[in-house]
């Protein structure tokens, strides 16, 4: 089940997005707003 999860992680971001430090922050900031409360 593990293997499934982070291949389909995987297929979500291109190693060009995951390189790119303003991107990887983007998200990160949103699952801090959702831990917080800000996001549904």
């Amino acid at each position: 089940m593990q293997s499934v999860s982070w291949e389909a992680v995987r297929a979500l971001f291109s190693p060009e997005f995951k390189r790119d430090k303003a991107k990887v922050d983007q998200v990160r900031d949103i699952w801090k707003d959702h831990h917080n409360g800000k996001l549904t």
